[in-house]
């Protein structure tokens, strides 16, 4: 959730290659956005980084830890 109050699903199954992965997958938004979330990491390291762009132009990254 953002600090501004909406948020954004993407659903996608866990990555089948072992190492480096990159993947693109839709997002929606609570407020009627979509967008697209570029998913890269690197699976020895137990990170992703999700790159996202909204259709209005909003962008950001937030780092994510494998379980």
């Amino acid at each position: 959730m953002s600090a501004e109050g909406w948020s954004c699903l993407s659903r996608f199954g866990r990555s089948e290659t072992p190492g480096v992965m990159t993947r693109t997958e839709p997002l929606t938004c609570d407020d009627g956005r979509t967008g697209n979330l570029v998913l890269t990491g690197n699976q020895m390291q137990q990170q992703i980084v999700g790159t996202f762009a909204l259709s209005d132009g909003t962008s950001g990254q937030d780092t994510f830890g494998l379980l």
